[in-house]
């Protein structure tokens, strides 16, 4: 599987429990607010708890997942063979 898409699949597995949390949350107090204004809140709170706890957290947690598998000849070669090899 592509690293990019492993990528996808980690933000969505976050962004997903969180939109879904925080709208749960805010619905008693927003219900009257316009759509626009909604968002932003939703924005404003969801942001910045992604990029600086719940991505970091994510991405330390799945850190195996996220990794592309070596390839055998790069495991078994040493530092030295593989800057020879322009590795």
């Amino acid at each position: 599987m592509n690293t990019k898409i492993r990528r996808v699949i980690v933000t969505w597995l976050v962004v997903y429990p969180m939109v879904t949390l925080l709208l749960a949350i805010m619905e008693s107090f927003t219900t009257a607010w316009p759509i626009p204004l909604r968002t932003l809140l939703l924005s404003v709170v969801m942001v910045p708890l992604l990029v600086l706890w719940a991505m970091p957290y994510a991405t330390t947690r799945l850190k195996r997942f996220l990794s592309p598998p070596s390839s055998p000849a790069k495991r078994t070669l040493g530092l030295q063979d593989q800057v020879k090899l322009g590795s």
